[in-house]
């Protein structure tokens, strides 16, 4: 499956380098106001997006491109989500939690409700530091569609009970890693790799 991105943290009183005309056109497509998220909160995770984009494998030449090309309504959903806000959580669940439900068991049909719980608790970040919920969300860029994204963090937290970590090389005395073994473990753990995308 298709790794995740890692977490691109913008302080609030960083300057993002969006052009305020551009930050403005892209709040009102994304619709952001309808979830009580502010235009400087949202040129936040604009301005994350596309530093995680550039610290990847790929340069982005066109900023202006590269953010309207972004799912936007989906990022401010997710934004909001992860900021606790009511009316966003309950459109989340009406729209991705039964979905999500589905995956999880097409993935893992023995411990799917498991799966689906564990990622719904990681999403609504459970686990707060300082004060901060720490919500999966955080890792969601906007580059792919939220139920895309959600797939992938399905399929990358039931990657490491499939395949093994490691296995020795015969006549070396060393071992070889598999994929999973070099990931980076998101919040909560599921060896999702912090790489580029989807999210």
């Amino acid at each position: 499956p298709a790794d995740l991105p890692s977490p691109t943290i913008v302080s609030v009183h960083a300057p993002t380098g969006i052009a305020p005309h551009l930050a403005a056109r892209l709040y009102q497509e994304a619709r952001a106001e309808r979830w009580a998220v502010t235009q400087e909160r949202f040129e936040i995770a604009l301005g994350a997006s596309l530093a995680n984009a550039r610290s990847g494998d790929h340069t982005v030449a066109d900023a202006e491109k590269y953010l309207t090309a972004l799912h936007l309504e989906d990022l401010a959903l997710a934004v909001a989500c992860a900021e606790g806000h009511e009316q966003a959580w309950e459109y989340f669940v009406a729209q991705h939690r039964a979905p999500l439900g589905r995956a999880a068991s097409a993935i893992d049909p023995a411990g799917g409700a498991d799966l689906a719980d564990s990622v719904y608790a990681e999403l609504f970040g459970l686990q707060n530091k300082g004060g901060e919920r720490q919500s999966l969300f955080r890792y969601f860029h906007g580059r792919s569609k939220l139920a895309t994204w959600l797939r992938a963090v399905l399929a990358q937290k039931r990657l490491p009970l499939d395949v093994p970590t490691s296995r020795p090389c015969r006549g070396s005395g060393r071992g070889h890693a598999s994929a999973t073994s070099s990931s980076a473990g998101l919040p909560g753990g599921g060896g999702m790799r912090a790489t580029n995308r989807p999210g």
